[in-house]
């Protein structure tokens, strides 16, 4: 006779942990042994998805790893909106205090069309920040940033993408309704791109499989006990709200330079199509500029990377040369060169320099007025918004064997009537159309 089951209580991150295996195909009865729970628990856990998920949102550092429940608030819309506003606030480090937060709760209490007796007491706002792990809330410090080559998109797969898979693109393509990063996307991000090509580098370089990834305190980062790789050895850790904006490596240099590399490449373009700029501008493709942002990342130099630690390890070496490699993109030899560009030959430093510098101030993650909080916390879509995506997604256009290898004979043969086309080029083609024989004859061998 068996004895009684000795009574676990999980805490929420072990939970969290339950509803990834089970999604990613593991067993409620694998699981139950694993855990030591019965079968009806895991399936308990399975339905409280939505309440756990919401808990993994949390801005404690080590709350989920501790806490064993997850008491929700009485006015739960109110708190999704309060702890959406915060996000926001403290990203873009506006200084915060307990009269600021009652106020913006009042305001979003009636917003929201709540009914009953609500005080914004220091009681309410004490039991707010134990719930979401909030300990300090005088943050002041400048707005934050920060990113990889990941692109988001509206649509799934764009009409403009025309047949391309996603899954072939230079960069990690994902889709939001806003085309804005979000906490299910870079979280997606960190477990399918992130943590499998962290190891693989790791292990080309005969190194041991741990990381860790620094990141600034955007809304769109998600609770830092869920960015984590199954075996614990990648995980992620955030910078303090403060000091964020002067230390962070990728504001030392890394992403002004990939931003310089990929505007030189768009003018670049440009002037070897040589149109005018009007036609150039609608003829460019979100295809065309995810190409271009990869291109841009590449070009990136180590040496860049390296001394945009110099914040963090101001004694290493490579931080001796504190200028960053900007010569060839230059606003003065860019400027240069457009002065002999039809449309452009009144561009000068200053025009360059303001077009480098466009999107500097903008924070690179969604920006909810409060208004469009309520709306959020409400689950109200935006009609505009919802138009847009269904335009986007129209029936693809599939390309056979024989149309593709007909084409490329044809631009072979274009390429072999022009004298100034290099022999690289001609045999870029001639390994193109092999390949594209050779799938055809696959195909055939197939279908007989």
């Amino acid at each position: 006779m068996s004895g009684k089951r000795k009574r676990v209580v999980l805490t929420i991150k072990d939970k969290l942990e339950i509803i990834e295996k089970l999604e990613e195909g593991s067993s409620s009865k694998q699981l139950s042994l694993i855990y030591e729970i019965g079968e009806t628990t895991v399936r308990d856990i399975k339905k409280n998805k939505e309440i756990l998920t919401y808990a993994s949102s949390l801005d404690s550092t080590s709350g989920l790893s501790k806490c064993k429940s997850m008491k929700l608030s009485t006015y739960e819309e109110l708190d999704r909106a309060m702890l959406e506003w915060f996000h926001q606030q403290r990203a873009e480090g506006t200084p915060i205090s307990g009269p600021i937060c009652a106020k913006q709760a009042k305001f979003f209490f009636d917003a929201l069309g709540m009914e009953g007796d609500f005080n914004a007491s220091s009681g309410w706002f004490t039991r707010f920040k134990q719930r979401h792990g909030i300990r300090e809330i005088a943050i002041q410090g400048e707005k934050l940033s920060g990113n990889e080559t990941c692109v988001v998109g509206k649509a799934k797969k764009p009409c403009l993408f025309k047949g391309t898979e996603t899954s072939t693109l230079p960069v990690s393509y994902f889709n939001q309704k806003g085309a804005w990063m979000d906490r299910s996307i870079f979280k997606d991000w960190f477990d399918k791109n992130f943590v499998p090509q962290v190891r693989e580098h790791l292990t080309s370089k005969g190194l041991p499989k741990k990381a860790v990834l620094l990141l600034d305190n955007a809304p769109a980062h998600p609770n830092e006990n869920v960015l984590r790789s199954n075996d614990g050895k990648i995980f992620v850790k955030y910078l303090l709200p403060n000091v964020t904006a002067l230390i962070q490596p990728m504001d030392q240099g890394v992403i002004t330079m990939m931003k310089r590399h990929y505007r030189a490449g768009i003018l670049q373009k440009h002037m070897d199509e040589g149109n005018d700029l009007k036609t150039f501008w609608k003829k460019l493709t979100v295809l065309d500029a995810i190409y271009e942002v990869s291109r841009a990342w590449n070009m990136v130099k180590p040496v860049t990377i390296s001394r945009s630690w110099k914040k963090i390890f101001p004694d290493n070496r490579e931080n001796e040369c504190l200028g960053f490699d900007e010569e060839d993109i230059s606003a003065a030899n860019l400027a240069a060169i457009l002065q002999h560009t039809e449309g452009c030959e009144n561009v000068d430093n200053e025009n360059i320099e303001q077009w480098f510098e466009v999107d500097s101030t903008k924070p690179g993650y969604e920006v909810l007025t409060d208004s469009e909080i309520v709306r959020r916390v409400q689950g109200q879509a935006d009609i505009s918004e919802n138009e847009e995506e269904q335009t986007e997604l129209i029936p693809e256009r599939h390309v056979c064997h024989a149309s593709a290898l007909k084409w490329t004979e044809n631009l072979l043969d274009y390429l072999e009537q022009q004298d100034d086309m290099l022999l690289s080029e001609k045999l870029v083609l001639r390994r193109l159309r092999t390949t594209i024989r050779n799938k055809q004859n696959t195909s055939m061998k197939q279908k007989s």
